[in-house]
């Protein structure tokens, strides 16, 4: 996206109104109003989750994990750790409850998650979590908040705990799934990369896509569907139900390697991909007329070559699940997607 140097202003402060600079800094208010400009207006970045902007700066897979089941705390908890071992952005957003303001954590507010410490303290186990305010300020007065009278000595040494009111704060792991309604982690990896071909969906056959891998390795494959801001409520536009299907060439025939589905702006499958040549079908609405546009991209520790060819309908060899034959566009139409 190509921006300029000039930012909306409020005439009384001389200040930006929306994204403010560390300093003499620019480069967030520029990659704000980047993508600003990809939507048509700051206004059409106003609110929604984290993990949207997230994958569209760095091209990595984001997951969403809802607290709304109590079942899941221990699961979204080792998913937390391990994003902490792994380096991974993460976020936490704040449910709708107005009444936890007292406490300094506002409602329908998206929070840094810097860290996760698994600890024993008197013999207990303790989970905490580090998290920041991005205004820079306002923080957390509860149990292990900065004056929290939890904290030892060695402990608040340990963890680097400073009484500052820079929006960093820490808080159990057990508060944050209280008052936070979902987790969102970034699989960001700075070493990966990304590759990419935009393409458009024509109701009257499935889109294929060959998949050249240079390099074996940790690979996601991701459908990239318009976003919804873009669109007026008008239009009621919906995201499509995505089928993904994977399969490697080995020799004249395919084998299938995975398959999933998913009706979200992002459809990924991951997996450990061998150098070689792969096929990835899609089915989007299927039953209707328009066309919509999207892209299918690639993101790992090797680049990849993704050319969109003539669809080859895809039979199975009797007998296996796994191996294809190559069949004629005609019987394209009646392909049915099956997933073991």
């Amino acid at each position: 996206m190509i921006v300029d140097d000039f930012f909306p202003c409020d005439p009384s402060t001389g200040k930006p109104i929306f994204s403010s600079s560390n300093g003499n800094e620019l480069w967030v208010l520029l990659l704000e109003k980047a993508w600003a400009k990809v939507y048509g207006s700051y206004g059409k970045i106003v609110g929604g989750f984290p993990h949207e902007p997230l994958h569209d700066l760095t091209g990595a897979p984001t997951v969403f994990y809802s607290t709304e089941d109590v079942h899941m705390e221990d699961e979204i908890w080792d998913e937390i750790l391990q994003g902490e071992e792994n380096n991974y952005v993460m976020t936490c957003s704040t449910k709708s409850d107005k009444t936890m303001n007292g406490l300094y954590i506002y409602a329908d507010h998206a929070y840094s998650l810097l860290g996760a410490f698994d600890l024993k303290v008197g013999g207990k186990r303790v989970r905490l979590v580090k998290l920041r305010n991005p205004w820079g300020h306002t923080e957390w007065i509860g149990d292990w908040s900065d004056l929290s009278p939890k904290w030892t000595p060695e402990l608040r040494e340990c963890l680097q705990v400073e009484d500052q009111d820079d929006g960093i704060f820490f808080m159990s792991y057990e508060d944050m799934f209280e008052f936070f309604s979902d987790v969102e982690i970034c699989k960001v990896h700075d070493n990966y990369a990304y590759n990419s071909i935009k393409s458009s969906y024509d109701h009257r056959q499935t889109p294929h896509f060959k998949l050249n891998v240079l390099q074996s390795g940790h690979y996601y494959i991701t459908i990239n569907q318009e976003n919804e801001r873009k669109y007026a409520a008008r239009e009621k536009y919906s995201y499509s139900m995505v089928y993904v299907h994977l399969q490697k060439k080995i020799g004249d025939k395919y084998r299938q390697i995975k398959a999933i589905q998913g009706k979200y702006k992002e459809v990924w499958l991951d997996e450990d991909l061998d150098q070689g040549e792969y096929l990835v079908s899609l089915k989007l609405d299927w039953n209707k007329v328009e066309n919509k546009e999207f892209s299918i991209s690639s993101y790992g520790p090797g680049d990849t070559e993704i050319k969109e060819i003539n669809p080859p309908s895809i039979q199975k060899k009797a007998g296996s699940k796994n191996t294809h034959q190559q069949p004629t566009q005609t019987q394209d139409r009646k392909l049915n997607f099956e997933y073991y």
